[in-house]
């Protein structure tokens, strides 16, 4: 059930992260980023650079592993 819920932390926010490009193209902002003179593969890298809370959340998540009772080893993490 634990890698459940880390699953769960992290998937949904990265669907809030992404719904971030949405807003940004319903607000016009994107088509002013995709017109500067930069290669698009950079906004895409820009926008994967911002931080974000699903990576923390899921590391809280693991730190409090041990609490739960789940013995995590660093392969059934990676895993």
């Amino acid at each position: 059930m634990f890698p459940g819920v880390v699953g769960m932390a992290i998937l949904f926010s990265a669907i809030f992260s992404a719904m971030s490009i949405v807003w940004d193209r319903e607000f016009g902002f994107l088509r002013e980023i995709l017109v500067a003179p930069i290669n698009r593969s950079a906004v895409a890298v820009g926008k994967r650079s911002r931080r974000h809370p699903g990576d923390d959340q899921g590391l809280v998540m693991l730190a409090f592993a041990p609490i739960a009772g789940c013995h995590l080893s660093v392969l059934s993490v990676l895993e």
